[in-house]
């Protein structure tokens, strides 16, 4: 084969990755948080409560960018329905956390890949049930970082004696975020196995009651058109946010 025949062939190839590249785009968001300690509290303490609003400073951006992405147009989603399926989406990271005097510095980041964000907005559209669930604790975590905020101003200018109390509450309130963040991640983690376990073992051409055997009854089931030109609808069944297209009794697609 011939140099030009080499170029030619290679230029190809690079086309060919260039739209798989562009779709698995992942934007890193970053935030950096500063907290300055009172008389009443303790490092530990005072660095938990600057992860916290760390935390929620970074959902609170990646939900701006996740507002832009096609899944939150195609699916009508509300300002409330972004905020809430992007916090249950995404995982926080602390980068780095330094104190300098009595202020500590929390830098906070996640990753928002649109592909995985796009199809767990899918799953979760597509399951009352997971709607329920990701509301109900995105809305109690609401309240509990509230609950904090007003323990904080309570708690710097009080007396050493009612300081201990609020203290108490204050843990408390964190230990319930904790909790929550800790059960969110258990249904996200199983959503993620599931999904990549449906990916690998189904195929195309598999009968229906081969993918129940395998799997069992589907999370979600609902309608969608992958070749909007041909104007068919697909029936689809979820297993974690991996769907499986059928035309009639068969897998034609597995996304």
């Amino acid at each position: 084969m011939n140099m030009q025949k080499i170029s030619c062939l290679v230029a190809f190839l690079l086309l060919l990755c260039i739209p798989a590249i562009a779709h698995a785009e992942i934007k890193t968001i970053t935030v950096t948080q500063s907290y300055k300690m009172s008389d009443n509290e303790t490092r530990n303490e005072v660095r938990r409560i600057c992860v916290i609003e760390a935390g929620k400073s970074v959902l609170g951006q990646a939900a701006a960018y996740a507002g832009t992405l096609s899944a939150a147009k195609h699916h009508r989603l509300s300002p409330r329905e972004i905020k809430v399926y992007t916090a249950a989406a995404l995982k926080v990271k602390i980068t780095n956390q330094e104190w300098r005097d009595q202020t500590v510095t929390t830098t906070a980041a996640t990753d928002v890949d649109t592909h995985y964000v796009e199809k767990l907005i899918a799953r979760i559209k597509s399951d009352a049930s997971l709607q329920k669930q990701v509301n109900e604790q995105q809305q109690k975590k609401e309240e509990l970082e509230q609950t904090l905020a007003v323990l904080q101003k309570k708690l710097k200018p009080a007396s050493f004696t009612d300081a201990e109390d609020l203290r108490k509450e204050r843990n408390a309130a964190i230990s319930e975020i904790d909790a929550i963040e800790a059960k969110r991640m258990e249904i996200i983690e199983g959503i993620i196995k599931k999904s990549l376990d449906a990916k690998k073992r189904i195929t195309v051409k598999m009968k229906k009651k081969d993918v129940e055997s395998l799997f069992g009854k589907s999370d979600a089931q609902t309608y969608e058109n992958f070749q909007p030109d041909n104007g068919k609808t697909y029936y689809v069944w979820y297993y974690g946010y991996t769907r499986i297209y059928f035309d009639g009794p068969q897998v034609v697609k597995i996304d």
